[in-house]
């Protein structure tokens, strides 16, 4: 893990795992929680703008903080902030394999928080082909070395 005084604006920190996403996720996560049914029926996908079966936005983002989990000197996260400009830039099918990329676009200390700062960070998701299929700005409060605990 990393504290908030190890970022620098503009460093890059990439995901050394990927996941692979399965037809039979998509079907179970989608009939449970999205149940559209170019998520759900590949016929009725087929027939749909997509023009084959698509993983849900919602599992996309799960499959986002999987990554992010098992991302090598991710951030002391004290807690998430928010994200902004969520684009779900291209479909997601089965057999894809995803993988992720950080990049700190903004580092700043917390005026409310001394023992913290703020980090905003550029999230790329891709598939193997390179394709994006998501991007978002995560900010995040992230400890500062050798600070009290931040959780109060």
């Amino acid at each position: 893990m990393k504290y908030f005084e190890d970022f620098r604006i503009g460093q890059v920190v990439s995901g050394k795992q990927s996941y692979e996403v399965t037809r039979e996720e998509i079907i179970e996560f989608a009939r449970k929680w999205d149940p559209h049914s170019f998520h759900t029926d590949e016929k009725s996908a087929g027939d749909s703008i997509f023009k084959g079966l698509t993983a849900p936005a919602s599992l996309l983002i799960a499959i986002a903080g999987w990554l992010w989990h098992r991302v090598d000197g991710k951030p002391a996260l004290v807690a998430g902030l928010g994200w902004d400009h969520v684009q779900f830039a291209g479909p997601v099918r089965p057999g894809d394999r995803l993988s992720i990329v950080f990049e700190c676009v903004d580092a700043r200390p917390s005026e409310s928080k001394p023992d913290c700062g703020i980090l905003t960070t550029q999230v790329t998701v891709t598939n193997q082909n390179g394709d994006v299929v998501l991007k978002l700005l995560d900010n995040y409060l992230v400890k500062k070395r050798g600070k009290a605990s931040a959780t109060k």
